[in-house]
């Protein structure tokens, strides 16, 4: 796929620039909701026969983008496809849209980049959060579980169907501490966050006041502010909070496949 010479000084270092590339162009496809398995097989040659027509390292992020670009024009109006970065499309992918090992995927490597801003090591290895099929593997937890005080939280039930399934509203647990939480009340469900996920962590109040090693990414938050990423403690968990959870996740979907 890079098109390495033979001897090539490069090929580590553009093996890696096309893995990176080709994770980004697949997460974006799917996020963007126009993910085609067989389309996906058609960019393959595409992009194959673009790098070998100009095999420099510094036009790959280009032509992968490029590539991206053209699938997205095919599924979407042209102010959808300004950026491959849009908001109202992101916030329509969730539970309901979005396969489960994908979502897992996408939720560990925001996992894995907190973790890298705060020191970190990830609690388990990177497969443990994709595979589901330990006994003890980590599941897709809704934060708003089905019951009368989260339902109250909206307008309808309809409405909360359909929207407790946001990216916003969704973590990873193991799937013990799932199993308890189920139909916990929100404030019952910190207490299980805050020994949990990182990412889960940072609803609760401890880990912006009572935890020392999270100073760096709390610092890397407050520099952040301004470009969207208001992350805080959040004690009450409603439907202004699952929208401000989303846009966060949407701002660090744009630095971690930027």
């Amino acid at each position: 796929f890079a098109s390495c010479n033979i001897s090539d000084k490069q090929e580590d270092e553009k093996i890696k620039e096309i893995s990176r590339l080709w994770d980004r162009h697949y997460v974006l496809l799917v996020l963007n909701g126009v993910y085609d398995s067989n389309q996906i097989q058609e960019d393959v040659y595409t992009i194959i026969d673009k790098i070998k027509k100009n095999n420099k390292i510094e036009e790959y992020a280009q032509i992968f983008n490029e590539v991206l670009i053209d699938r997205l024009k095919e599924k979407r109006s042209e102010e959808e496809t300004s950026s491959v970065y849009n908001y109202n499309v992101f916030k329509q992918r969730g539970y309901s849209s979005l396969n489960r090992t994908f979502i897992r995927y996408f939720l560990m490597r925001i996992e894995q980049y907190i973790a890298s801003k705060t020191g970190h090591n990830l609690q388990d290895d990177l497969w443990d959060y994709i595979s589901s099929r330990k006994k003890d593997g980590y599941e897709i937890e809704h934060i708003l579980s089905r019951n009368a005080e989260s339902v109250g939280k909206f307008d309808t039930e309809e409405e909360f169907n359909e929207k407790r399934n946001m990216l916003g509203g969704l973590l990873l647990l193991k799937g013990r501490d799932n199993s308890a939480s189920q139909n916990e009340l929100y404030s019952e469900k910190l207490k299980t966050y805050a020994s949990s996920l990182y990412w889960n962590q940072t609803l609760t109040e401890s880990f912006y006041h009572c935890k020392q090693e999270n100073k760096d990414f709390v610092e890397f938050i407050n520099s952040n502010l301004e470009n969207g990423l208001k992350l805080k403690k959040i004690d009450d968990f409603d439907e202004k909070a699952l929208n401000d959870r989303t846009k966060i996740l949407f701002k660090l979907t744009q630095l971690i496949w930027n």
